[in-house]
């Protein structure tokens, strides 16, 4: 009985800069045991930003029994076009870990 983290990050290809950036993020337990103390933390590229000024985020899983997953979302605002990369790890007791990556383009609108 082993539990085991696999962490999916959903971003926008490309959208325009001066719309709200949304972001989620899907932990789940892929293995056959509880995974506990279930956290996933994500760091925003420079010039990203929450509406509380924030550019670390982050979630509490919890407990995730065996193929069970959580859900969460953020809504962000970015400062500068470009194609941005967005890293997001999932951790867990047990030195449990997932990583995840995205990349976003921002466009000026035409």
């Amino acid at each position: 009985v082993q539990p085991a983290l696999a962490l999916e990050q959903i971003v926008p290809a490309c959208q325009l800069v001066c719309d709200p950036v949304t972001m989620k993020w899907v932990v789940k337990n892929t293995g056959t045991g509880t995974a506990t103390n279930v956290v996933v933390t994500a760091q925003l590229p420079e010039g990203w930003t929450t509406a509380d000024g924030q550019r670390t985020l982050s979630f509490n899983a919890g407990t995730l029994e065996a193929c069970e997953q959580r859900e969460f979302e953020a809504c962000v605002t970015a400062a500068n076009t470009g194609t941005f990369t967005t890293n997001a790890v999932a951790s867990a007791d047990c030195n449990l870990r997932a990583v995840a990556t995205g990349s976003t383009e921002l466009v000026k609108p035409d």
